[in-house]
C-alpha cells in the first residue's frame, strides 16, 4: 500500500512549472525594456545634433534709414530721367515730319508709367508723413522696385525692338567717312557743280530717315560755290541733305550732312562728333580713257 503524501501530485508539478516560466518571462521583459531604454536614450541627442547641423539661415536685417533714403531718391531720379526723356522724344516725333527710324515711340505707354509712378510716389510720401521712416515698413521698397521694372522694360524690350539697325546719326557719319575715303572722278579733274554727281557718289549709303512715313532713298544735295571752308550752320535744310561747299577754283570741296539734333528725333542739325561739326574733304581725280566712272566702293571696306 503506497502513501500519497510522499510523492507530489500532478497539479503541484504543473504549478511549479508555470511559476518558473513566468519568472523567466518577467526577466526577459525587463531585459528588453532596459535595451529599449538604452536605444531611446540616444534619440534626443541625434535629433539635437541634426538640428545644429542644418539650422535655417537667419533673415536679412532691414535696410538702414540712410539706405532707404538714398535708394528712393535714386529711384525717383531714374524714373523721371527715363520717362521724361522718352516723352520728349515722342512729342518731337509727333510734331516733326522726320524721324530716324521706322517706328513710333509709344508715348501713351510712357505717359501711363509716369502717372503710375507719380501716384506711387505720393503714396510713399503719405506713409512717410503719417508714420515716419520705419525700417520695417516695406512701402519704402516700392519705388526702387518700380524703377527697376520700368527701366528694364524700356531698355531691354521697347528700345531693343524699336531701332534694330544702326542709329541714324551713325549712318550719317559713316556716309561722310565714305565720301572722304573714296576718290571722286570727273572729266576735268575738278569738283562739278551738278548735285546729281554727289548724290550718285553717296548712293552706297541712302539717308537713314523717314519723311511723313516714307523712307528717303537718296540724299538731297545743295551745292554752294566760292567757299573757303565747310558750313557751320544751316538755314532751311531738311534731314537727309548733303551740303557741298566748293572752293572758287573747284579743286577743294567740303561736304556736311544734315541730321536730327537728338539722334533719331528732334530738329534739323549738322552732323557732329563730340560737339564738333563733321565735314568730309573728298579727293577728286581726272577720268582717263578706259577708266570706270568711279572706283569700287567695296575695295575700301
Amino acid at each position: 500500500m503506497t502513501d500519497s503524501t510522499d510523492s507530489p501530485s500532478t497539479d503541484e508539478v504543473q504549478s511549479s512549472e508555470n511559476t518558473a516560466d513566468s519568472s523567466q518571462s518577467d526577466a526577459a521583459g525587463q531585459g528588453d525594456a532596459s535595451q529599449n531604454g538604452t536605444e531611446t536614450s540616444g534619440g534626443p541627442e541625434s535629433e539635437t545634433s541634426a538640428e545644429e547641423t542644418f539650422q535655417p539661415l537667419a533673415p536679412l536685417p532691414p535696410p538702414t534709414r540712410r539706405v532707404l533714403i538714398i535708394g528712393n531718391v535714386l529711384a525717383i531720379a531714374a524714373i523721371l530721367w527715363d520717362l521724361l526723356d522718352r516723352l520728349t522724344d515722342g512729342l518731337h516725333q509727333n510734331d516733326s515730319a522726320f524721324r530716324g527710324f521706322d517706328g513710333q515711340i509709344p508715348t501713351p505707354f510712357y505717359a501711363v508709367c509716369l502717372g503710375l509712378a507719380g501716384l506711387l510716389g505720393l503714396f510713399v510720401l503719405y506713409r512717410l508723413i503719417r508714420f515716419g521712416l520705419n525700417r520695417e515698413d516695406k512701402t519704402f521698397r516700392l519705388l526702387p522696385i518700380a524703377a527697376v521694372l520700368i527701366l528694364s522694360a524700356d531698355w531691354f524690350f521697347i528700345r531693343a525692338f524699336e531701332q534694330p539697325g544702326m542709329p541714324a546719326d551713325a549712318v550719317a557719319k559713316l556716309t561722310l567717312r565714305f565720301l572722304e575715303a573714296r576718290p571722286m572722278v570727273s572729266e576735268d579733274g575738278l569738283f562739278p557743280k551738278e548735285p546729281k554727281f554727289y548724290a550718285d557718289a553717296a548712293g552706297q549709303f541712302p539717308p537713314p530717315y523717314w519723311k511723313n512715313g516714307e523712307k528717303l532713298t537718296r540724299w538731297n544735295i545743295r551745292v554752294l560755290e566760292d567757299c573757303t571752308t565747310s558750313v557751320s550752320q544751316i538755314s532751311m535744310d531738311e534731314p537727309g541733305t548733303l551740303i557741298v561747299c566748293l572752293s572758287s577754283d573747284r579743286t577743294k570741296a567740303w561736304i556736311s550732312a544734315v541730321t536730327l539734333d537728338r539722334g533719331s528725333v528732334g530738329a534739323p542739325a549738322l552732323a557732329q562728333d563730340n560737339g564738333t561739326v563733321l565735314a568730309a574733304e573728298p579727293r577728286i581725280i581726272q577720268k582717263k580713257k578706259g577708266d570706270d566712272a568711279a572706283m569700287n566702293p567695296a575695295a575700301f571696306f
